[in-house]
C-alpha cells in the first residue's frame, strides 16, 4: 500500500514538474528538461502505481 501511495505522489511531482515548465521559474533553457523529465516521472509514477503487487 505504501509503494502505491508513493508511486501516485511520485506521479503528482511529475505533473507539477510539467506545469513548473510554463511558470518561467527559471531560464528558458530549462523549459524542455522540465517537460521530459516531468513526462517520464509522471509515465513511471503512474506505471508503479498501477502495477500488481
Amino acid at each position: 500500500m505504501v509503494g502505491k501511495t508513493l508511486a501516485v505522489l511520485n506521479g503528482i511531482l511529475g505533473l507539477w514538474l510539467i506545469i513548473a515548465a510554463f511558470l518561467k521559474l527559471s531560464a528558458s533553457a530549462n523549459l524542455y528538461n522540465y517537460l521530459i523529465v516531468g513526462v517520464l516521472v509522471t509515465i513511471f509514477g503512474f506505471w508503479g502505481a498501477a502495477a500488481k503487487d
